[in-house]
């Protein structure tokens, strides 16, 4: 792949990773606040369908590249990684906070990487089988 390709995918993939970011504050995050109302959905609903964007955010890029296993889903959950990282630095390792942030960003981190491997499996299977 072309160097100019290359670049536009790594500047995707952390836009990605920023939109995803954002889904991740609103949707699993923000229960600390009380102000907001965040409708009857349960957490680990919504942290698993968090886990499964990452998943499918990293895959399709990888499947659409064809180039890489699992380094795709490390760039897309990079932005997520370095703010929650910086968080749980500024609350401390040990609040409860920060355990259940790491926690998060471990989970995300790894739901990235298997969808990224598990597309990039796909695309050369794909591209290994002969046309019909």
């Amino acid at each position: 792949m072309s160097t100019p390709r290359l670049a536009i995918r790594y500047v995707l993939a952390v836009i990605i990773g920023i939109v995803l970011l954002v889904v991740v504050f609103a949707w699993v995050l923000v229960d600390s606040y009380q102000s907001v109302d965040l409708p009857s959905t349960p957490m680990a609903l919504r942290v698993v369908a968090v886990l499964a964007l990452y998943a499918l955010a990293a895959g399709l890029l990888s499947f659409t590249g064809r180039d890489a296993t699992w380094e795709w889903g490390l760039r897309i959950s990079l932005p997520t990684l370095v703010v929650l990282g910086i968080d749980a630095l500024l609350n401390g390792f040990t609040s409860r906070e920060a355990l259940q942030v790491e926690e998060l960003m471990a989970g995300l981190l790894a739901a990235a990487c298997l969808g990224s491997w598990l597309g990039s499996r796909l695309a050369r299977r794909r591209m290994a089988a002969p046309p019909a």
